[in-house]
């Protein structure tokens, strides 16, 4: 083919791609999404683990899973806590879960998971070394990871990386919406723009990764 021709197919390919993309944009932005969400909780599980970070919508949803049988146990990470200067303070994920679990008359069923790091979990990777600690003292089998949409396929993968010397733990997820964006309209807020598009590269890190060098020694 001469150089002209071999242009024009090129340029035609190109289009075609660009146009079938634009044609199912939604569709390929959803799928994206949904890759990394997981709900397989089953009930009756022996514990409910709230991951530490976005308690406003991720205990209103261990709640919920509380009402509707999953377990009737619930325990929170002990997550690393940054210190404000000049004095200044604000509640910590575990005091806004005992207030929040307060308000539906539960707040004397928050556990907490102790921490093998003195100052709290720093990551997810931290959070899993932390609750195999548990699980190798306490007779539990099946948990259930309670974590945003988002976040529930790189936990998963954490915690079954850490605890894979355990084959008689059984972990699922449970994943927490929010009311700002899902799978479905993620592209079009800022937050969920960069929730997602940061998920990417979070999850490639995490699948690479076997570990946490900041992990303390005697760990």
């Amino acid at each position: 083919l001469s150089k002209k021709y071999s242009f024009l197919i090129i340029f035609f390919i190109l289009v075609t791609l660009i146009v079938t993309i634009f044609s199912f944009k939604k569709t390929l932005l959803i799928n994206y999404a949904d890759f990394f969400i997981i709900n397989d909780a089953k009930k009756d599980a022996d514990l409910i683990l709230i991951l530490s970070g976005n308690v406003l919508t991720r205990v209103p949803h261990a709640v919920n899973l509380i009402k509707d049988g999953y377990s009737s146990r619930v325990m929170i990470t002990n997550m690393k806590w940054h210190q404000l200067p000049f004095g200044l303070t604000y509640p910590t994920d575990i005091q806004m879960a005992k207030t929040i679990l307060g308000k539906y008359n539960l707040n004397n069923e928050l556990e907490i998971l102790p921490s093998l790091k003195s100052l709290g979990a720093s990551s997810t990777f931290d959070e899993a070394y932390d609750l195999r600690d548990y699980l190798s003292k306490n007779k539990l089998q099946n948990i259930i990871l309670e974590t945003d949409e988002n976040h529930s396929r790189r936990a998963l993968m954490a915690f079954k990386k850490i605890i894979n010397n355990l084959p008689q733990i059984n972990i699922t997820v449970s994943s927490a919406p929010n009311e700002i964006y899902n799978k479905r309209n993620w592209w079009k807020s800022d937050l969920g723009l960069k929730t997602y598009i940061l998920e990417f590269f979070l999850y490639v890190y995490y699948y690479l990764y076997n570990d946490n060098i900041k992990l303390d020694k005697n760990v």
